[in-house]
């Protein structure tokens, strides 16, 4: 369950999941595993480590001094989509994605593919 604005940064799992959209409405931008490398992810040891350091929201000219690989080669294969209540996306293993709630109430429904 989540408010407007709500945000899950550009992260990925390890494992396959579902996500349910019950109430509401959320946006998702997604990467393939291809674009790991342009997504300058923390390093393995590090708490962060399945967690893209770019931010989505940062502003074009800083993104691109920060991280000069995203916008090349990382933006071009984003895929975007809007989950509306009775959605339902799988998200495989190794895709990055990024969640924000876009109504005034979401509730969503996750479950992990093992």
């Amino acid at each position: 369950m989540s408010g407007g604005g709500a945000v899950s940064p550009l992260h990925y799992d390890a494992a396959g999941s579902f996500l349910a959209q019950a109430r509401g409405t959320k946006r998702l931008v997604l990467f393939p595993p291809s674009a790991t490398a342009a997504l300058y992810p923390y390093p393995p040891d590090h708490p962060l480590h399945r967690r893209s350091r770019v931010d989505l929201y940062a502003p074009p000219a800083r993104t691109a001094a920060r991280f000069p690989r995203f916008a090349a080669e990382a933006l071009p294969s984003a895929l975007e989509a809007t989950l509306e209540e009775g959605d339902v996306i799988f998200l495989p293993p190794g895709w990055w994605h990024h969640i924000e709630t876009c109504s005034a109430l979401s509730f969503s429904i996750g479950c992990r593919y093992v």
